[in-house]
């Protein structure tokens, strides 16, 4: 009697390559995502929280004539019984970054540094001075329009405000090797160049040699700082006005990446033109 053994052939390198290729480009280009739908979610906390708080303070002066005096869940006041009645628990902040969509329709990045930013109601000193945040809910000393107009509120202001929107680790790579292309082939000294610079020689340089290549840098901005031999490349989001943004850091050194990360980085106007302060 013969038996018949079937042979098994396991994957090849190349096959094993492949597919290790494929989840890094798909976990490049998810993993920003998610991480803008949590803090998306964290910050529809934050409004739900405030809005929440304000109805069950209205509730409150409807029934007993005033606003409590209390202000956080630790500083109780006179009016325990407004979290006692009123909620079954005092709500607590998240911690990390959360996106707010404005009133504008721009998406303000909030840091709440580690949680332990608590929600205050009716502002804690009740002083003449403070009498605008009465009957109002606060965290880190903002309302909830101060939050969705992107403003400073009456303390320190946003830790960090900031386009929401960042870059694919492919947008930003491809970026990267087109300009170091374009670096190599085109003899600029580098320095401080800013795509924004429209008007400056070596932004047109870099521009005119890649649309010689039938390339475009269109979809983002970027900016090169350093020297000939150690310089880093920042790739982000096209810029729309001033605050912060997220953007990709290339490190070069003697043409190599040594390194890369991710960062926010402050954008001001610089006598009208829009560039990040680095």
């Amino acid at each position: 009697m013969s038996v018949n053994v079937r042979a098994r052939k396991g994957f090849t390198l190349i096959e094993l390559v492949v597919v290790i290729a494929i989840l890094g480009i798909l976990a490049g280009i998810a993993i920003p995502r998610f991480m803008d739908s949590i803090e998306t979610a964290r910050g529809a906390k934050l409004l739900a929280d405030l809005r929440s708080i304000e109805s069950a303070g209205t509730v409150y002066y409807t029934k007993n004539g005033k606003y409590p005096t209390v202000s956080t869940e630790s500083v109780l006041g006179k009016d325990k019984d407004f979290i006692e009645k009123y909620f079954g628990s005092w709500p607590i902040s998240t911690g990390g970054y959360a996106i707010v969509q404005g009133y504008n329709g721009i998406n303000y990045r909030y840091n709440l540094s580690n949680g332990d930013i608590p929600y205050e109601y009716a502002y804690n000193s009740q002083a003449a001075a403070d009498k605008i945040y009465e009957g109002r809910a606060t965290i880190g000393q903002k309302t909830l329009e101060q939050y969705l107009g992107g403003e400073a509120g009456r303390g320190s202001g946003p830790v960090s405000i900031v386009s929401a929107s960042s870059l694919s680790s492919n947008e930003a790579e491809s970026a990267r090797d087109h300009l170091l292309d374009a670096l190599g082939n085109t003899g600029i000294i580098i320095g401080a160049i800013d795509s924004t610079s429209a008007n400056g020689a070596k932004v047109q340089a870099i521009v005119n040699y890649l649309t010689n290549q039938g390339i475009s840098l269109s979809g983002c901005d970027w900016a090169i700082r350093g020297s000939e031999s150690n310089y880093s490349i920042y790739v982000f989001p096209k810029l729309t006005g001033t605050g912060k943004v997220n953007a990709t850091v290339y490190n070069i050194k003697d043409s190599n990446v040594t390194s890369s990360s991710q960062t926010v980085v402050n954008v001001k106007s610089d006598k009208g033109t829009l560039k990040i302060d680095k």
